[in-house]
């Protein structure tokens, strides 16, 4: 995934949602690939700070997108998921993958690259940080049924059937309600915010009452 392809994304998110009507949002790769990760063309380009600011900004700018969205959001994983595709997977509020097919991996660690505080915090919600932490640090790729077994992904599913699987659960989705669905995305996006219990505890009572006015 280039520079280009990243700034793109929250243009063209934009209008599937805001001139095409989209009610739900798959993101998956074209042939054997779901994302190999950076561009290293890319890579080798930046040299200074304004253009390392760039790169990052566009993934970031790409992924808070993704994750802000109130639109249901599903990464049908058709092959390897590696660095900023790992990222974008995560970003989304399902994860379903080709059991033989799919790997994942983050290899900062190997590229030298240190991930934001939104990126940690998403993966960790997902796996919990002693897993967050073993596959940040090793910089490892691990199959689709370890990816679903620590909780990267929500289902592994036959490679041959993940199109038709994932495609009727984005149908069970949008038989539901939208204001229900992105209400409790809200709801989810709150709760993750906070970094201890001890956080929820200290709301006065305003705020409580404004999170609870959020959830109806």
């Amino acid at each position: 995934i280039n520079t280009a392809m990243w700034e793109s994304l929250p243009r063209l998110i934009k209008k599937l949602k805001e001139e095409d009507g989209a009610r739900l949002i798959i993101f998956t790769g074209i042939g054997k690939y779901f994302a190999a990760g950076a561009d290293f063309d890319d890579l080798r380009q930046i040299v200074d700070y304004a253009s390392a600011a760039r790169f990052w900004q566009a993934i970031s700018a790409a992924l808070e997108t993704i994750a802000a969205l109130e639109l249901p959001t599903i990464a049908m994983v058709n092959g390897p998921c590696l660095g900023g595709g790992c990222l974008l997977a995560n970003a989304c509020d399902l994860r379903f993958a080709a059991l033989d097919g799919a790997i994942f991996g983050i290899p900062v660690a190997r590229l030298g690259i240190v991930l934001d505080d939104s990126n940690i915090q998403r993966l960790v919600a997902l796996i919990g940080q002693a897993k967050a932490k073993e596959l940040l640090f090793s910089a490892a790729t691990i199959d689709s049924t370890k990816a679903e077994a620590i909780g990267l992904i929500n289902k592994a599913v036959e490679d041959n059937q993940l199109a038709a699987f994932t495609h009727d659960f984005a149908q069970a989705i949008l038989a539901n309600s939208q204001q229900t669905i992105a209400a409790t995305k809200a709801s989810l996006s709150r709760l993750n915010s906070y970094t201890h219990k001890a956080d929820l505890a200290n709301l006065n009572s305003h705020e409580q009452e404004r999170a609870i006015v959020g959830y109806l």
